[in-house]
Order: structure tokens, then sequence, then C-alpha cells
């Protein structure tokens, strides 16, 4: 399933290419309203259109039904026993292109995270360095952050709590592309990092790196997977929240990735020859 896992984060890169250029929120907008177009066609052509319409029709006509005969109680009952089993038959209908839906969603829900949810580091701005040790690891003394010019180590290891947590403050000092570098017994390990003052392009950041496991790389797909030899779960660098802007207000990506989404759905549903 790893080779799958890698190959599906190959193709997004390749579908998030175009949007370099874009600023991040104008790239998310673009990928919602096309998201919404998929959604139509991914409904037209794996459900039962007409048995849809045909229970909403019914639904309606039992709401009405109820509206007009509020004085026979026999009648309501009836209306809303009808209801409920025309609302059972539409759900069955829709289930199908729900499911279908379901699956690609969550894998593009994981990589809008990774682009959007996150900003780079910038110059002289400090974050936390998080290291996850396996219960089996032993002493953790001889575990470092090695010091360079792109990253300053402004702290010793903290132990948090009883887990075999650690953190790390740094200071980023050079804006590009570069590599944490960790001394560990055995060797060493990257982590990357980004910082960037501008932040104006579209970027994948990585704030997770973790072992080879499949759900671990599921929900972190963008870095090279931990040494399977090394008692290190995790390294988590916590990048700040990016700030997403729509008419000068601020709102989370997720928020606007839905409402866009929906709207789209369902302004152009008429035109996709589409009924929900």
């Amino acid at each position: 399933m790893i080779p799958i896992l890698n190959a599906i984060n190959r193709i997004f890169s390749l579908i998030f290419f175009p949007l370099q250029r874009l600023a991040p929120v104008w790239g998310l907008l673009l990928i919602s309203v096309l998201t919404g177009m998929v959604i139509l066609l991914i409904f037209r052509y794996t459900s039962n259109q007409k048995a849809i319409k045909k229970s909403r029709d019914r639904i309606k006509a039992h709401i009405l039904e109820l509206l007009y005969y509020k004085d026979s109680i026999r009648v309501m009952l009836r209306a809303l026993l009808k209801i409920l089993g025309h609302n059972t038959i539409y759900l069955r209908y829709a289930m199908v292109p729900l499911l279908i839906v379901m699956i690609p969603m969550i894998i593009l829900f994981i990589q809008l995270n990774f682009r959007y949810q996150y900003r780079p580091l910038k110059t002289n701005e400090t974050c936390i360095v998080k290291m996850r040790l396996s219960e089996q690891a032993a002493d953790s003394s001889a575990i470092n952050i090695l010091s360079s010019d792109a990253v300053q180590v402004e702290t010793p290891a903290l132990r948090m709590n009883k887990r075999h947590d650690y953190n790390w403050r740094i200071r980023a000092k050079k804006t590009g592309l570069h590599q944490i570098i960790f001394s560990v017994p055995g060797g060493q390990i990257e982590k990357t990092i980004v910082v960037d003052d501008q932040d104006t392009a579209l970027q994948t950041l990585s704030p997770k790196k973790v072992k080879n496991r499949f759900w671990d790389i599921l929900f972190n797909p963008v870095e090279k997977p931990l040494p399977a030899d090394m008692n290190i779960e995790s390294i988590e660098l916590m990048y700040p929240d990016r700030e997403n802007r729509i008419l000068g207000i601020r709102l989370h990506w997720l928020l606007i990735f839905f409402l866009v989404t929906m709207i789209v759905s369902f302004s152009l549903k008429n035109l996709f020859g589409v009924t929900f």
C-alpha cells in the first residue's frame, strides 16, 4: 500500500504544479470550483437521477399534504410515514455517488491541508520542534539538533510529561528549503524546513515526519518516512497557521473550500443536469 500512497502523492504534485505561481487563496478558490464541477459529474453518471427526482417530488407532495390537511391527524400521520419512506428511498439512491465521492475527497483534504493549513517560517521567526521516541528508546541524551546557517537551536531538549516527547525551540535564520539535522544514536536524521519571508506562492509543507506505516503515511505523505530501525516515532515542526483571507475576512481553508464547492454545485446543478 505504501507505493500506492507515494503514487497518489506524485499525482497530486502534478495537479497542483500549475497553481504554484498563483497566490495561495486564488489556487484554493480554483480547486474548490473544479471540485464542485467534478462532484456534479460524479453524481450525474453514478446515480439514478430519475429515481432521485421522483423521490424528491413525492416528498414535496406529501409535505404539501401536511400543510393542507392540518386538521386531519390520520392524513398527517399517513403523510409523515410516506415522507419517511420516500426519504429512505432517496438516501439509498444518493448513497452510491456519496460513497464514490468520499474516498477521493478524504485524499484531497489531506493534500489541501499541507498546502493551505500552514505557512512557511519567516526569517528570525521561532517555532517548536517535537520528537517522539518509541517506548523501547534508551537514554535520549545522545539526541540533539545541530545548528546551521539556516537554523539556530535556542534551547536544549525539554522532556514533556511522562511520554518520550522532547521539544526544542529553533529560530529560522535563512530563507529557502533546508534540512534540520538530528544527531541520533546510529547516525543522523533530516527533517525538511521551509523559510520564506514573502509566501506569495503555493508551497507544500510537511509538518510531520513519521514511521513507514500505512495510516501514518496516509496522513503525512510529503516526506520520506523515518528509518524503521530507529526508535523514533515522529518528528514534528510546528509551522504557523496560514491566514487565508477573502474580501479581507480571515477564514479557515476548509470553510472556504466547502462554501465555494457547495455554491458551485448548487449553482451549476441544472446546467449539469443533476438533481440532489
